[in-house]
């Protein structure tokens, strides 16, 4: 669409579209494509068969692997029954004559012959006694082979001059027979027994035949062994087994190979079944292959445009808002999109944005301008009371003719009304507040012609210090009001100091002020520790209370007791944005 602007140009308008419509048109399309795929899959199963079969040579592998497992675990416990409890084998490991140890071997071969041929475990065993020496063995021809009993032997003998580890199964193939060997060892006798693994093989080779075809061979931590096509599985080694925790399944040279390991040992026992064709690939998987392939460019496509259209427009948006709670009230977006629903919520955020920083700063003005006006008034409220003490105490000095201390008296009151007139000051150094305490007590000492000492002590270093004004002249003044000292001729000291305290929760000003007089009154001293009131007796200290409550909200603390003078105590905290104590103190910040 085209329109024309003021200049008689034309400008080209983009045509919004609902976001709502193309979320609906978004879900028709994914709703096709879904079921484009579930049409695909009621084909696939058609092909499931395979993965069925996969699924039964697991199984049967699994069988035949528990079998071997529960049969050496069995071969293992006997062989720790005999070590523990049989006493003939425990005898045979201590120095016996020959009579004697003809007699345990002969009951310990006996027990054991029985057990063979009761329980089919083990299924054979090698005595060695007299150091070794001599040897005793029975094994179940049908499982052992009688031309393999020699090398059996010869094999254990070396495992035990080789001390291998106790409890751990040695695996080894002899003349194409496969042997499980257990030792262990006793003083002067050892026992080995032997599981032969030629049962399962054959079981397992019948079983896999009669299915989809297949071999049979077992690995350990000495290699692979027991294949009909070396060369194939050659590449099959300890390494690869050991980074499987108890199953392996992969392919190799053409054969789909499942490994499974025969707990408590370091045996596995694996099968390899040739892949054809149709078992590696077949229509189906083919049809899959090609719509997933299809879906995923179709979803890239789509991604595309919803990454243009919708997603970078709102990030961008939820950039500049984030710009905006950082402060930057100049953000706005600036990336047009084709949906109307977000073209209104970006005009929407800009008008927004424009009246928060208008109202924002209309009411900061408010504000300031309030509390200025606060601080004006209570500061107003502390003053008339000297204008009327100054100005009698100058009356008298001119009726007397005192033009000595009348100049001094004006210098200082002078000094004072300076001071307490500095009403866009709500904060002062310590130091400047100090001094004008001290010329508030000449102006007391010339007015009233009382005895006072000041006795300061300040904390080196807290002079910079930025406290609110008055915030020591008020207590000063509480103190000439309520003090009393009994005689006229006892001086009235004022203790005064001032010490910084590190916390927790920052660095605080503690500033206390205390006197030798008779302490506050009970009711000046209720209504100083209460909330501040509009009508009260105490207006300066109140005054003060709610000053440092504006520039310090509920952090500033105060405290006022008897003991048995009055003692007021204020703790300031120092507020982010004061210039805080002098630089040894910078860290408060």
């Amino acid at each position: 669409m085209k329109v024309q602007n003021a200049t008689g140009g034309e400008n080209h308008i983009r045509k919004n579209v609902s976001l709502n419509k193309t979320i609906v048109l978004a879900m028709v399309v994914l709703y096709g494509i879904l079921l484009v795929l579930l049409t695909c899959m009621d084909l696939f199963l058609i092909g499931s068969y395979q993965r069925n079969r996969r699924r039964e040579e697991e199984e049967l592998l699994n069988r035949y692997a528990e079998q071997l497992g529960d049969g050496m675990r069995e071969t293992g416990t006997i062989m720790r029954g005999i070590y523990v409890n049989n006493n003939y084998f425990n005898k045979l490991g201590g120095a016996l004559s020959e009579l004697e140890e003809f007699n345990q071997v002969y009951e310990l071969d006996y027990e054991l012959r029985n057990r063979i041929e009761v329980e089919g475990m083990p299924h054979g065993y090698i005595i060695y006694y007299h150091s070794n020496e001599k040897i005793r063995y029975y094994v179940n021809q049908s499982l052992i082979e009688t031309k393999d009993i020699r090398l059996l032997t010869e094999l254990c003998r070396a495992q035990l001059d080789a001390g291998s580890g106790r409890w751990q199964w040695h695996f080894a193939d002899i003349g194409g027979n496969r042997y499980g060997i257990l030792v262990e060892k006793r003083d002067r006798a050892a026992m080995c027994m032997i599981y032969g693994l030629k049962q399962i093989e054959s079981s397992l080779e019948t079983d896999l035949a009669n299915e989809s075809g297949g071999s049979v061979f077992f690995a350990d931590d000495g290699g692979v062994f027991g294949c009909t096509a070396e060369e194939l599985y050659k590449n099959i080694q300890k390494e690869e087994l050991k980074s499987y925790e108890n199953h392996f399944q992969g392919s190799l040279a053409g054969n789909d190979i499942y490994a499974r390991k025969i707990n408590n040992t370091g045996l596995w026992i694996c099968v390899a079944i040739p892949v054809t064709l149709w078992s590696f690939m077949n229509i189906p998987q083919l049809i899959l292959l090609f719509l997933t392939v299809s879906s995923l460019f179709g979803m890239y496509l789509l991604y595309r445009y919803a990454r243009k259209e919708l997603i970078l427009p709102l990030r961008e948006m939820i950039g500049v808002m984030k710009r905006i709670q950082d402060g930057d009230w100049d953000a706005h977006p600036d990336r047009e999109t084709r949906f109307e629903e977000l073209q209104k919520v970006n005009t929407a955020m800009s008008v927004m944005v424009s009246e928060i920083k208008k109202q924002k700063l209309l009411f900061y003005e408010q504000t300031i301008e309030k509390q200025k006006a606060q601080m004006q008034y209570l500061q107003l409220q502390l003053k008339p009371h000297f204008y009327l003490n100054g100005l009698k105490t100058l009356q008298a000095l001119v009726m007397r003719g005192d033009s000595e201390r009348l100049q001094d008296l004006i210098i200082n009151l002078s000094w004072h009304l300076r001071y307490l007139l500095q009403a866009e000051k709500e904060l002062v150094p310590l130091a400047a507040e100090i001094e004008y305490v001290k010329n508030y007590a000449r102006l007391q000492g010339s007015m009233t012609g009382r005895l006072l000492d000041l006795d300061w002590k300040v904390q080196e270093g807290m002079r910079g210090w930025l406290v609110p004004t008055l915030c020591i002249q008020t207590f000063v003044e509480n103190s000439f009001k309520y003090a009393k000292v009994g005689s006229v001729e006892r001086r009235l000291v004022i203790w005064i100091t001032v010490n910084e305290l590190e916390t927790e929760d920052g660095c605080f000003l503690d500033i206390c002020i205390r006197d030798n007089g008779a302490g506050y009154p009970a009711q000046v001293l209720e209504e100083i520790n209460d909330e501040p009131a509009e009508d009260c007796v105490s207006v300066g200290i109140n005054n003060l209370k709610r000053r440092c409550r504006l520039l310090y909200g509920d952090l500033v603390q105060y405290g006022f007791y008897n003991e048995p003078g009055a003692v007021s105590d204020l703790v300031l905290p120092w507020r982010k944005g004061m210039e805080g104590p002098e630089n040894e103190h910078t860290d408060c910040g």
